[in-house]
């Protein structure tokens, strides 16, 4: 019984440990290029981004008329990977349009900060899954919405995705 306790006290500590560094939302470069609303997927999605470079599609790029949508892998050597979502141009994306792309935290534990009045809109979100945390930036970028995300049980992946988002050009 003592051991089931200490082994519960431990768990409860490393989860309460868990701690969202809200310097991580303000480190998201707001000075981008602009997308423009007929840029092509290769232009979206550069075959490398620094050391991250693209994967072949595992989802398909769904697209209309009116819309298109396209997720996209990108891997480090070291073996992290960065989520990227684009969703084509919509004509004036709002606050709500951040939120309706944001990353649900469902029954975990999360925070997400807005920043609407940046150059560039856009939130971080933190979620604390239990096994795993993700991470979350999505942006407005002219009709553009955009969403990368990584997931890990690691906080150095945090400082991966802010690099990446950084050395994203959109």
């Amino acid at each position: 019984m003592t051991s089931i306790v200490i082994a519960l006290g431990l768990i409860i500590l490393n989860f309460s440990s868990r701690k969202v560094d809200t310097a991580d939302a303000q480190r998201f470069n707001t000075n981008r290029q602009r997308l423009p609303d007929n840029a092509l997927e290769t232009q979206i999605f550069p075959q490398q981004i620094g050391g991250y470079v693209l994967q072949p599609p595992k989802n398909m790029s769904r697209s209309t008329d009116a819309s298109k949508e396209f997720f996209r892998d990108y891997k480090l050597d070291s073996g992290g990977t960065i989520n990227l979502y684009v969703l084509s141009p919509v004509k004036n994306h709002t606050q709500a349009s951040l939120l309706s792309i944001g990353t649900e935290c469902g029954d975990a534990v999360g925070t997400a900060q807005l920043f609407p009045k940046a150059v560039m809109p856009y939130e971080y979100t933190f979620c604390d899954l239990w096994t795993f945390n993700q991470h979350t930036f999505n942006w407005i970028n002219g009709n553009w919405l955009l969403s990368a995300s990584s997931a890990s049980t690691l906080q150095s992946d945090t400082n991966m995705l802010i690099e990446f988002v950084n050395l994203y050009n959109y």
